[in-house]
């Protein structure tokens, strides 16, 4: 994965962005809706900072959409 290539934001950029609130970015990692490493990484430690994929996390939440509007 080449980090440098990407879009990565913090939680409060990310969850202003899709206008969502970040323990509902929290839910969707939980869920498995978004993944480390392509969606999501924590930058030190066990409780340091997530950053976000931008573009990927759009991408992710846009399919859950489409697949809940589709049932």
């Amino acid at each position: 994965m080449d980090m440098q290539s990407e879009e990565w934001v913090s939680t409060e950029w990310m969850a202003a962005e899709i206008n969502l609130s970040s323990k509902t970015l929290q839910r969707f990692r939980e869920e498995g809706l978004l993944l480390a490493g392509r969606d999501f990484y924590r930058s030190v430690g066990k409780r340091g900072p997530l950053f976000w994929n931008r573009h990927s996390v759009m991408h992710a939440i846009r399919g859950r959409t489409a697949r809940l509007e589709s049932q």
